[in-house]
């Protein structure tokens, strides 16, 4: 298939919140949420109006406030103003979460204002007395090179702004980072680090700006630049030119930019040819010119995952043998599946059944289960029905959810145990909770606010902590937190915008716990939720999709980002997705993801397949694991609705 780089390697979606610039803070409901609206449009007197207002509904809170307004007007105040408000916000409030912003914010001022002996001397307190994290080291490297610089310590100063200048190219002093280095001392080593740093955090304008051809590895960087945006001829003239490089008497460094280049030559040819074996094949040749290259593991699967897509089971099990063999660290439990998986497809069922067998050794749940459902898939093709039903029966008496529990549960015709969940709600606890949302899109210095927050309430007060939060509508948030603290499943996986859900379903005819499922996996119920490729909204609708739906069933235009206008075209669209497909889940969910011409392809090509057997084979990376998911989901929400 043409686009099988796209289909093996796709990442899964990655989401931003969208607000609008125009949005009308009077009409946002807590003075709270007024105040940061308007703190973040730079209108600081009706921000201040609004902390005032807002303090009075929050007397719990008032170390947060205290700092707020401090923190509203502090590019207007001087280092005297902010000793002051340092040492009373000290002394009222020891265990304030705000202590270290403080601090730092008192530096930035000393360091603007040149006063390096108390900016010595507040760096020195600040690394005794608080624990510092990535972020916070990078500004004490800088004060501290500052110091150094001003003591007219050259050597140490200058190391620690070409440290900084090399790792961290978007720091914010990073102008006067750049004047305290001669460009004439800058070694090449720094510069060569700096351009990678600039390729990995995508500042691919400022890379192009400062590229030299230091070293290959650097224009194999440019390569690929070109690749990416479009300009194909400099792209492959680049990597042709390194790949082509004489391998005899090369160092280890040398071979590893050469298979590198090649190696970005096979990626690149996977979208340009429909043959998955020549792919694999000049993956394989990668393999043999370079056995000690530090990516050989990848292209290994990579390649064995070529080959089995084009049925080529063989080759698949001769490079699956070799990772196993090797002990593959990453690709060891995925090589035994790819084996069994082989042998399996080929009809050996005996050997698949015992190599399924090794996946019961790991300690995830996922290749455990993976393992056991498939050693019972083997004994029913080998007509051992009975054995094969004591494992399903194993797999959902010892294991509580995954898509193969789902698909052990519908082998043996089993609904999943009902759950009994009790919801508690604290009228003291809502208003943390209420107060936990109101600063969701406050600026980072206020927003660590929600973690002193987290950090004060024990596991009893956390479970009721985030019932007030679903209570309150914020799904997203529940969920989020659902994986850092002890929570319940329905934390995990809540019931958001039960009502819309319901009326939806009932009108589209589809199941609500299959909306709740999609929905979660989609967004993981962000109503602003904005993908990679602009899929919008809970349900993740692109543009064009959204407009035709509006369209067909002829209503108004609405915004993506509205629940019940998101839902509803979703749930419509899955109605359209059940007629296509005779209502089969599988080929639903897939194609939700991936598109229902691709299904239909799909079909076409695993032609006779069960249906978990066709999960198995589906060649997009993202969808294969996507349909999985929604599944488990679905398992999940059976049981607790």
């Amino acid at each position: 298939m043409k686009k099988i780089l796209i289909l093996i390697l796709l990442l899964l979606f990655t989401s931003n919140n969208g607000h609008s610039k125009s949005e009308n803070c009077d009409n946002l409901g807590s003075n709270l949420k007024k105040a940061i609206c308007y703190q973040n449009k730079n209108k600081k007197g009706k921000a201040n109006y609004f902390i005032k207002k807002a303090r009075e509904d929050y007397n719990q809170f008032q170390d947060f406030f205290d700092f707020y307004n401090f923190f509203l007007y502090k590019d207007k105040k001087n280092i005297e103003d902010i000793e002051k408000f340092k040492s009373s916000f000290n002394k009222k409030y020891k265990n304030s979460i705000f202590l270290k912003n403080i601090e730092f914010m008192y530096m930035k001022k000393l360091f603007n204002s040149k006063n390096y002996l108390k900016l010595k001397k507040t760096l020195s307190n600040l690394k005794k007395n608080y624990k510092l994290n990535n972020f916070d080291l990078v500004y004490v490297n800088f004060y501290s090179a500052i110091i150094d610089d001003y003591k007219n310590k050259k050597k140490e100063s200058e190391k620690k702004f070409l440290n900084i200048w090399s790792n961290y190219p978007n720091f914010e002093f990073i102008n006067i980072v750049e004047n305290k280095i001669s460009s004439k001392l800058i070694k090449t080593e720094y510069k060569i680090n700096r351009l990678k740093t600039l390729f990995k955090k995508n500042l691919i304008k400022k890379f192009k700006s400062e590229y030299k051809p230091y070293n290959e590895s650097i224009e194999i960087l440019r390569g690929i630049i070109y690749l990416r945006e479009g300009d194909e001829k400099s792209g492959l003239k680049i990597l042709e030119r390194i790949a082509s490089g004489k391998r005899e008497n090369s160092l280890n460094s040398q071979l590893d930019i050469i298979a590198e280049a090649n190696y970005q030559l096979a990626i690149y040819n996977l979208k340009k040819i429909d043959n998955n074996s020549k792919s694999a094949e000049d993956l394989k040749k990668i393999l043999l010119k370079f056995p000690n290259f530090k990516r050989n593991d990848q292209i290994s699967y990579l390649s064995a995952r070529l080959f089995s897509l084009d049925k080529n089971y063989n080759e698949a099990k001769k490079i699956y043998d070799r990772l196993i063999k090797t002990k593959s660290k990453k690709y060891l439990y995925d090589s035994y599946w790819g084996l069994g998986w082989s042998e399996y497809m080929m009809g050996n069922y005996k050997d698949s059944l015992n190599i399924f067998a090794y996946l019961e050794q790991s300690k995830k749940n996922y290749y455990k289960t993976k393992g056991m459902y498939w050693k019972a898939r083997s004994l029913e093709k080998l007509q051992d029905s009975k054995e094969a039903n004591e494992i399903y029966d194993e797999i959902l008496k010892n294991f509580k959810y995954g898509y193969y529990v789902y698909l052990s549960s519908v082998k043996r015709n089993i609904q999943p145990k009902k759950e009994i969940l009790k919801v508690k709600i604290n009228s003291q606890i809502n208003s943390r909770a209420k107060f936990f949302t109101e600063i969701d899109r406050a600026m980072p210095e206020l927003k660590i606010y929600q973690r002193f927050i987290i950090n004060k309430l024990n596991d009893e007060d956390m479970e009721a902590f985030l019932d007030n939060l679903i209570k309150l509508n914020e799904f997203n948030s529940v969920v989020k937190l659902s994986y850092q603290i002890k929570s319940k499943i329905d934390h995990k996986y809540p019931f958001a915008h039960s009502k819309i859900v319901e009326n939806y379903s009932s009108l589209y005819n589809v199941d609500k716990n299959l909306i709740y499922s999609l929905m979660r996996e989609e967004s993981l119920f962000d109503e602003n939720a904005v993908s990679r490729v602009k899929a919008k909204g809970l349900m993740q609708l692109m543009d064009k999709t959204k407009k035709s739906l509006e369209n067909e069933i002829e209503i108004e235009s609405r915004s993506s980002f509205e629940p019940n206008h998101n839902i509803k075209l979703g749930t419509y669209y899955l109605s359209k997705l059940n007629k296509k497909f005779d209502n089969n889940f599988f080929k639903v969910i897939a194609s939700y993801n991936a598109g229902p011409h691709n299904v239909l392809k799909w079909n076409e090509r695993f032609k006779g397949l069960d249906d978990d057997e066709f999960v198995e084979n589906i060649p997009f990376k993202e969808t294969y694991g996507y349909v999985k998911r929604v599944l488990r989901s679905y398992y999940i929400y059976q049981s607790i609705n």
